[in-house]
């Protein structure tokens, strides 16, 4: 085979699996299925590889290094920042345990004033 293929291959690769990525993130889904998407840029890099031991062109070798760096930087990212594999407290569609924590005002707030009523809670890790 030769190496524009291959690169343009191993670029569908990881564009597929970087919107498979995206996709799982948004439906909270990458819980014990990131090997997919994960396996997906591994198959990419190694494509990249074999475009340029087939002595790529300018356009080949061009693609096929942006695919080895983009999905060599996603890989490092992915293994550097893994997801918590503790269990949340708050699930997606379980009702909030009741706390209490000072407002922005610095009053106490408890949940259960709000009982009945449709709430938005928005919750920051702090100030920068």
């Amino acid at each position: 085979m030769s190496a524009t293929p291959l690169a343009l291959l191993g670029a569908a690769l990881l564009g597929g699996a970087l919107f498979l990525w995206v996709r799982m993130l948004n439906a909270v889904a990458l819980e014990g299925r990131r090997w997919i998407p994960l396996s997906m840029i591994g198959a990419s890099i190694l494509l990249a590889v074999a475009t340029f031991t087939a002595s790529p062109g300018l356009f080949a070798g061009i693609l096929a290094g942006l695919c080895a760096t983009l999905g060599a930087g996603f890989l490092f990212l992915a293994v550097l920042a893994p997801q918590s594999t503790q269990k949340p407290v708050v699930e997606v569609g379980r009702p909030i345990p009741e706390f209490a924590a000072p407002d922005e005002n610095g009053q106490p707030f408890a949940l259960s004033s709000l009982a009945g009523k449709p709430i938005l809670l928005k919750f920051f890790r702090g100030h920068w």
